[in-house]
């Protein structure tokens, strides 16, 4: 089997430290053309920031699936060739200078803060990229060990497939998970950095709104089904040197009947406004017009469905894209009228950080 037809997703749940690992070699993954073709789905779930032909939601099915670290470790020794950096150039993102995405994303910045003032949008979430020159062959699951060693409260996943090419990420933000007939969502927002790794005190109002506006959405989207939910007051989480606000959601709902809808949920979540913005369609045009590169898998999902009666998503954040010669990193965050072009900045260079600090080390 060519290696560049090997698809693999290697992942960490939050907290818990149990790793997993399903590997796939003798067929292609399952192409998806659109989140409710879901229903009834089950695999392993790669899915964009948009679908289109060129970034197509996709569905492992392993012929390998490994559960903890020993079995893992000595399957990686086998396929060691699959998880050297691979010089596949699917998805290819060009190498761009810092001032260049600095003007794009000031030009974009100003943009939207116009159209925010004349209440032609109610909030946006702009992302940008860094490049970082790689002359040497980096070894994927090395980065991710990293990010596990690094990050122990986040979901962290390396997923390759020769339509994505190889990707990895450390990110706090769950989409949707059930399990033992309750699922789970949150409205993660709002950013904070922990200069000192302590929980701020206080949040201003521009963090207090940009994460309601996220719970506003939410609660919307699951009463259309319609589903009552229990909500729960904001609580502050921490991560990668970043604190968050986060409001949890819970609804009963039993197995089979999740199993058949989880693509229209999906469809009704994703893009939340944590990643996008309100309204939801006017945003993502514009995302697609003014930054600097496409998002392809950043701030899409990964996850496992159905599988052993669990099904767990997170957002793809602070995350990089590996290429033949330099990486990809991504990082976005929120624009509200009172949002300053400086400390929007300032804040993604914050989470760009979380993945730099795993090439340095």
């Amino acid at each position: 089997m060519n290696k560049k037809e090997v698809s693999y997703a290697l992942f960490k749940q939050p907290g818990n430290g149990d790793i997993s690992l399903f590997f796939q070699e003798n067929t292609l993954p399952e192409r998806i053309p659109a989140l409710r073709e879901l229903n009834n789905k089950t695999g392993f779930v790669i899915a964009p920031f948009i679908v289109s032909n060129e970034t197509p939601i996709l569905l492992l099915h392993p012929e390998y699936q490994l559960h903890g670290i020993k079995e893992i470790i000595a399957f990686l020794g086998t396929r060691r060739e699959s998880f050297t950096q691979n010089s596949s150039e699917a998805l290819s993102l060009p190498y761009l200078e810092e001032t260049k995405v600095f003007q794009r994303y000031s030009n974009a910045f100003q943009t939207v803060k116009d159209l925010l003032s004349a209440d032609k949008l109610k909030k946006i979430v702009l992302a940008r990229t860094t490049s970082i020159q790689n002359d040497t062959d980096l070894n994927a699951a090395s980065l991710f060990f990293n990010a596990c060693e690094s990050y122990p409260n986040e979901y962290v996943v390396l997923f390759h497939t020769p339509f994505t090419g190889t990707w990895l990420s450390a990110t706090p933000e769950l989409l949707l998970e059930h399990s033992n007939e309750m699922a789970h969502t949150i409205a993660l927002a709002g950013t904070i950095t922990d200069k000192d790794s302590t929980l701020p005190t206080q949040w201003n109002d521009k963090n207090i709104k940009e994460q309601q506006i996220v719970v506003d959405f939410i609660r919307s989207r699951l009463h259309l089904y319609p589903i009552t939910s229990t909500v729960y007051e904001p609580i502050q989480v921490h991560g990668g040197k970043l604190s968050h606000l986060k409001t949890n959601f819970y609804f009963k709902i039993e197995y089979q009947k999740f199993y058949e809808r989880v693509g229209g949920i999906l469809d009704s979540l994703h893009p939340t406004p944590a990643v996008c913005g309100v309204p939801q369609d006017e945003s993502m045009e514009l995302i697609s017009k003014l930054e600097c590169l496409p998002r392809l898998y950043y701030s899409g999902f990964t996850g496992i469905l159905n599988m052993d009666r669990q099904t767990h998503f997170y957002v793809t954040l602070r995350c990089l894209k590996m290429g033949h010669d330099h990486l990809t990193l991504y990082a976005g965050g929120g624009i509200l009228p009172m949002s300053q072009m400086e400390s929007e900045w300032e804040e993604t260079e914050e989470k760009l950080k979380i993945m730099k600090s795993l090439i340095t080390t």
